[in-house]
């Protein structure tokens, strides 16, 4: 699979030159990468979203200030059905993915998500595969 880089302005451009770049590096081989959620994480998911088993987390490519991986971008999350997922793993009934389009962003990398029990809050972490 490729993805086509279009040149557009703004937005759209900042978003296709970092698929670029992600592509060239992977260009000629498999992309290795990863998601890890713990079930601890899963659970205050579905805490603090009122999930229930059978829903769905996205994870995302936004354009944004910066990431351990990727500066001008971050991770997103949304809580929506997939239409062409990439990447998934299930836990505690909760189908976590990422899209198709979005798989540059963690190419190379295994995105582990845990749960902080003092800041009850998530911790992402990217570790190189």
């Amino acid at each position: 699979m490729r993805f086509v880089a279009k040149r557009v302005v703004g937005y759209d451009k900042a978003i296709n030159e970092a698929r670029y770049t992600a592509l060239t590096l992977c260009e000629g081989g498999e992309r290795e990468m990863s998601l890890n959620i713990t079930q601890q994480a899963a659970d205050w998911y579905k805490k603090e979203l009122g999930l229930q088993s059978g829903d769905y987390i996205r994870f995302y490519a936004r354009y944004s200030n910066t990431s351990d991986i990727h500066p001008g971008f971050s991770l997103g999350i949304a809580t929506e059905e997939p239409n062409n997922p990439g990447l998934t793993q299930d836990s505690e009934g909760i189908t976590f993915y990422m899209e198709e389009k979005d798989l540059w962003y963690l190419d190379g990398y295994q995105l582990n998500v845990t749960y902080l029990t003092e800041q009850d809050d998530i911790l992402y972490a990217y570790e190189r595969e």
